[in-house]
């Protein structure tokens, strides 16, 4: 198909006029990082737990990118709730905080999850977070999930069962981003965003 380039000229200098506008614009330090990064993909190293089962729970990812420099931790409580849920939820969270169109490989130590997502179990029960989790999958353009062995001496994994346990412990979840660490409630809406 041969196309006038003199047709094209208005839409080639409109693009050029927004991609200039938005260059020039401040950006945050996850957008900038983002920027930096090129090709987004991140890896997430996600946890739930429970003190009971039904009890008191907390669930807890945290990101790297595909360097395997940690960028964002973040952590949550629920007054009531089972392992299973607060695994999903750590799942939905992480997916959740990373920018749409991302490449995402999860590692989790639920095998539930991994072989529900991976072989296609029957998801049989917390039906209201498996819709949740199939929209987080949707919002981007790859999403692997693989299971580790829990409590196995692989760091992050560590890392995010002691931010789970500890979300229960102290009955509230912490986000920490960039070296600051704030209250989840401070930074509830905060996300990595494009």
């Amino acid at each position: 198909m041969d196309v006038d380039n003199s047709q094209l000229q208005p839409l080639i200098d409109q693009i050029d006029s927004l991609v200039s506008r938005l260059s020039n614009k401040t950006l945050s330090p996850s957008r900038e990082y983002i920027k930096k990064r090129g090709k987004r993909q991140f890896i997430c190293w996600t946890d739930g737990a429970c003190s009971g089962n039904p009890g008191p729970g907390g669930w807890a990812f945290v990101i790297t990118d595909r360097d395997g420099n940690v960028i964002l931790e973040r952590s949550g409580f629920s007054e009531a709730s089972t392992s299973n849920r607060m695994e999903m939820t750590a799942i939905i969270e992480a997916l959740s905080s990373i920018p749409p169109t991302s490449r995402v490989h999860i590692k989790t130590d639920s095998r539930l999850i991994a072989n529900t997502y991976n072989k296609g179990w029957r998801r049989n029960k917390n039906l209201d977070l498996w819709r949740r989790f199939d929209e987080a999958v949707r919002r981007h353009n790859s999403v692997i999930i693989e299971w580790v062995k829990g409590h196995n001496k692989i760091e992050l994994n560590e890392r995010a069962d002691h931010l789970a346990t500890t979300a229960i412990k102290d009955r509230a979840g912490i986000t920490h981003s960039y070296g600051q660490t704030v209250s989840s409630q401070q930074v509830r809406t905060e996300q990595i965003h494009e």
